[in-house]
């Protein structure tokens, strides 16, 4: 077997890194949408991401739509900074108690009125569902003290595993180079335009949270 010396590597063999993002924005619904600007994104090998949101805020207030599967995961991985002096007072958030479960149909046909038939009672029916509801939208809200914050959110979520990808581009001189592509989903219904993206290899503990779900004592 012949072994060629790392200096005829070093000198022969050109590595480039390419970045292939797939699917950008494409998902109906955001996983976690906010006016907040996206700053950063670091996808890890494990299926989740930590997502990184920053600016100037003039309101009270700052507002976060997930889908209720995700709001457990949200809040137990927020993490907050306010670097304008103000503060943050508190994270709020609806919950559902199990009574609230049926409390609108999700039939979009429900919101049609029935035509009435004189001399029958009408069926009680439940009120139909707002196009909110219906995809299962929460939303979490961050109460602010103070006029001018400059906040730094950062929180962890689902996201498409990255994966790693070689090509071996060999010239007719002899010479030779070699891509590195890495390979993302972004299945986050928001583009990714102006953030710094970062790929990491390891894979963090990852459990999942249940914050959002009420405990009723029995």
């Amino acid at each position: 077997m012949n072994v060629l010396p790392s200096s005829w590597l070093r000198s022969r063999l050109g590595l480039s890194l390419l970045l292939l993002l797939a699917a950008t924005g494409c998902a109906n619904t955001a996983t976690v949408s906010s006016n907040l600007p996206l700053q950063r994104v670091v996808v890890y090998r494990n299926g989740i991401a930590y997502f990184e949101r920053g600016g100037k805020v003039d309101e009270q207030e700052v507002k976060f739509k997930m889908k209720e599967s995700e709001v457990g995961d949200f809040l137990a991985t927020l993490a907050v900074m306010e670097k304008g002096g103000s503060s943050v007072r508190a994270a709020a958030f609806p919950i559902k108690s199990p009574e609230d479960v049926m409390e609108c149909d999700p039939d979009p046909l429900a919101a049609v009125p029935r035509r009435k038939i004189p001399g029958e009672e009408p069926e009680p029916r439940l009120r139909a569902c707002t196009d909110q509801e219906r995809r299962h939208i929460r939303e979490v809200v961050l109460q602010l003290d103070g006029k001018q914050h400059d906040l730094q959110v950062g929180y962890v979520t689902e996201a498409p595993v990255w994966r790693p990808s070689y090509r071996l581009v060999v010239e007719g001189n002899g010479t030779a180079s070699m891509q590195a592509w890495g390979i993302v989903q972004n299945l986050s219904g928001e583009d990714w335009k102006n953030i710094r993206l970062s790929l990491v290899a390891g894979a963090p503990l990852a459990f999942e949270a249940t914050l959002g779900t009420p405990v009723i004592p029995t």
